[in-house]
């Protein structure tokens, strides 16, 4: 799934500068990184359950390798 973004302010973006105006397609758990960020919003706010749902995955993943090996893990924020 693509989640498209309005960059707010300019970005490096998988080793690419975007300048601000411009939109971009990322991952969900890429556009939860930008928003964190503030330098990007949704052009679409209807995609932000898929962006909320990309962070409950990855924090339940995170905590189910926790357990499984004893080691801390960073979930996404």
């Amino acid at each position: 799934m693509s989640i498209r973004m309005m960059v707010n302010r300019p970005l490096m973006l998988r080793g690419d500068h975007v300048s601000a105006g411009r939109t971009v397609d990322v991952s969900p758990s890429e556009a939860a990184l930008l928003l964190e960020s503030g330098r990007a919003s949704l052009a679409n706010v209807t995609d932000m359950e898929a962006v909320r749902e990309s962070v409950r995955a990855s924090n339940a993943e995170c905590l189910r390798r926790e357990k499984q090996s004893g080691a801390m893990c960073r979930p996404a924020q």
